[in-house]
């Protein structure tokens, strides 16, 4: 079993294959925390709260509201981005 098998067990929903675009529009107020390093390419916070977002998916007319959970860089100009819906 490899890692990403065990992982994927672990997840509290099944995942099913996705066909079409996502819409995701920014929804939150500015958030602040304490710097914890800076570069001359950028700088990492830890900042309370969370990153609110709306999701349109494929065939829905109505957004759904949820959080950002993790953001990662998948190659240059493309984000990998992982959205938690709110109840």
């Amino acid at each position: 079993m490899t890692e990403n098998t065990k992982h994927e067990n672990h997840r509290e929903s099944p995942r099913v294959a996705l066909d079409g675009d996502v819409q995701v529009r920014l929804t939150g107020e500015a958030l602040e925390g304490p710097g914890q390093n800076l570069s001359q390419d950028g700088v990492y916070l830890i900042a309370e709260g969370e990153i609110a977002v709306e999701v349109l998916l494929p065939g829905d007319t109505d957004y759904r509201k949820g959080y950002l959970v993790r953001a990662n860089q998948v190659r240059d100009g493309a984000m990998g981005l992982a959205i938690r819906f709110h109840p």
